[in-house]
């Protein structure tokens, strides 16, 4: 059986790394790995050390979380040959065979530097921020290299993040989507094509980036509601912009139109999904959104910004449409022709939930990171 360990965020941590690095942990606990998550934990939290879910093994480690930023921002390259001493006593235990650092520039560090201590693969993975915020951050670029220069195996999850990449490294990097199972959410795609209003889902965090920008773009669904009829919005998230977007609605005269609702649980999200009628993803940074899979998984055709996993996913006209960036007469645009046809609505519908199928679910992701470890292997072998 192999081994595996993913060191990074908590396994009941809730943004976008961490959802994606356990249901990547689960997706390889359920085809027969050995897989152990280990990450920090606060001296103030009563999380156990160790417990077992859904297939995998969790560890938590406790760690002054002041200290261990501090040090980090002071002394970067001293704190990346300190901090592995965390994780050696867990780690010779285990025994893995590969060690996965999510997040290049911190945890690909890591991962890296462990093998100093045990003989062991090291693998990085690159998700979001740690890809797509580098041009203005000097450090982060040169934790960067060092990540790709020392880890094994590079992996990122879309093909804007590739070409990123390959600006720091000459080796190879893999792409590997991000896995979501079944959720076996009961959609009526009968009644979901005649909803009136037509109903228009987004999800997503409500908050800038480091420089001010705002991440998904939920400004642009706003204003493209604006130019539609009987049609309904609802956005789903929460953060600083909510108060933001909410004067925005109430501006333009859509508070009947839009519904922003707070965090909800991931079922709650599948549900108001199933029964939807299309998924917007303006986003004006993005990865591989979880998101995207979530909707296409629901049936949902796709309409998002030309940028990131969606690039490599949606196909204009086949499960969704392209939009350029910040572009909201032409997502109105969009919006309107499924509206209008119902019968490319159920198409497109189709397609969506086939491409969710053909590259997404955990047996599919499973596959292709075999086929990653045995070619990198066969590479060595030569």
């Amino acid at each position: 059986m192999i081994r595996i360990a993913i060191l990074g965020y908590d396994y009941l941590a809730n943004n976008g790394i961490a959802n994606a690095s356990r249901a990547f942990a689960e997706a390889l606990a359920s085809y027969g790995y050995n897989v152990h998550m280990i990450s920090f934990k606060s001296f103030r939290t009563n999380a156990p050390r160790y417990t077992q879910t859904n297939g995998v093994n969790i560890h938590r480690l406790k760690l002054i979380g002041k200290i261990n930023k501090l040090i980090y921002k002071a002394l970067p390259n001293l704190y990346f040959r300190l901090i592995p001493l965390y994780f050696i006593a867990v780690l010779r235990k285990i025994k893995p065979h590969f060690i996965i650092g999510p997040l290049i520039y911190y945890w690909g560090n890591v991962a890296a530097n462990c093998k100093k201590y045990i003989k062991t693969k090291s693998i990085t993975i690159g998700h979001g921020e740690d890809v797509n915020q580098l041009d203005n951050d000097v450090v982060k670029q040169q934790l960067t290299i060092l990540s790709l220069h020392k880890n094994d195996i590079i992996i990122t999850t879309n093909s804007d993040f590739q070409e990123t990449l390959s600006k720091f490294t000459s080796k190879k990097i893999y792409l590997l989507p991000n896995p979501l199972p079944e959720a076996h959410i009961r959609i009526d795609f009968t009644k979901k094509l005649q909803n009136s209003p037509f109903r228009i889902i987004c999800v997503g965090r409500l908050a800038t980036d480091n420089q001010g920008y705002e991440i998904k773009g939920f400004t642009i669904a706003i204003e493209a509601m604006a130019l539609l009829n009987n049609c309904h919005l609802d956005i789903i998230g929460d953060g600083p912009l909510y108060a933001n977007y909410m004067e925005m609605i109430v501006r333009k005269n859509l508070v009947n139109s839009i519904t922003l609702h707070k965090q909800r649980s991931r079922l709650d999200v599948l549900r108001i999904m199933s029964c939807a009628n299309v998924l917007v993803i303006p986003s004006n940074i993005e990865g591989l959104s979880m998101v995207m899979i979530e909707g296409l998984q629901c049936a949902l055709p796709v309409i998002a910004t030309n940028i990131g996993g969606a690039k490599d996913y949606i196909v204009s006209g086949y499960n969704g449409f392209l939009i350029k960036k910040g572009d909201f007469q032409d997502l109105a645009a969009k919006i309107k022709i499924l509206q209008n046809d119902r019968s490319l609505l159920a198409e497109m519908s189709q397609n969506a939930k086939k491409t969710y199928l053909e590259y997404f679910t955990p047996e599919r992701v499973v596959r292709r990171f075999e086929d990653i470890i045995k070619e990198t292997c066969l590479c060595e072998k030569r």
